[in-house]
């Protein structure tokens, strides 16, 4: 039977849960937020994507100090969080379509179903953006992407990563960053390595 998609789906307050940093009110939920959590919320956010047929609505569990937050204070001070960062990756997604991306995996773990690759893909009149996570802790992925009905000449390419327990506070406020990434496009093919614990966005011409 083929659906009919007449149900949207909402998904209420995602992302993780830990426990909160020392010296808080433990009723706050406040918690620190790492290069583990923007992996997650890139997980969360590709698969948001690859099924926005379904999906009408995704809320983030916090936007400030709270869970998978975006920002953190402190009095008059405020700094982004690596999911924060995860989300002007994405943005480009905002207002495109959403196009069909298939990805040849490796599982991270034997026997378990934990893909090291997250990816989606949307196009616009004018160009089409990958948005992929390279879940694995350790290994590099090397990525070789065709595309197909779409003409690809050039591509820009932004990245998030560190080592996975990597956060942001007070005191060094951009440990956990974007910055400019190098990929290839040849014969409509993208090709890039994604270091471990990385979420990066190209943006094909």
């Amino acid at each position: 039977m083929i659906p009919k998609r007449k149900i949207g789906l909402v998904i209420g307050e995602w992302g993780c849960w830990h426990k909160v940093e020392e010296g808080t009110n433990p009723g706050f939920l406040y918690q620190q937020n790492t290069m583990r959590d923007a992996i997650v919320a890139a997980i969360e956010l590709n698969v948001f994507n690859r099924h926005s047929d379904r999906v009408v609505m995704a809320n983030l569990a916090q936007a400030v100090n709270v869970l998978q937050s975006v920002i953190l204070t402190e009095g008059d001070k405020m700094i982004k969080t690596p999911t924060y960062h995860v989300f002007d990756l994405f943005k480009t997604h905002q207002n495109n379509e959403a196009v069909y991306c298939y990805t040849q995996n490796e599982n991270m773990s034997e026997g378990k179903n934990a893909p090291m690759i997250s990816v989606s893909a949307s196009v616009n009149e004018k160009s089409m953006t990958v948005t992929a996570a390279n879940c694995s802790l350790t290994e590099e992925a090397a990525v070789e992407c065709s595309i197909f009905g779409f003409k690809a000449s050039s591509v820009s390419c932004r990245i998030l990563t560190n080592e996975a327990h990597s956060y942001n506070d007070f005191d060094c406020p951009d440990r956990v960053s974007i910055t400019e990434h190098t990929a290839v496009i040849k014969d409509n093919v993208l090709k890039l390595n994604i270091p471990p614990c990385a979420v990066v966005e190209c943006v094909v011409d």
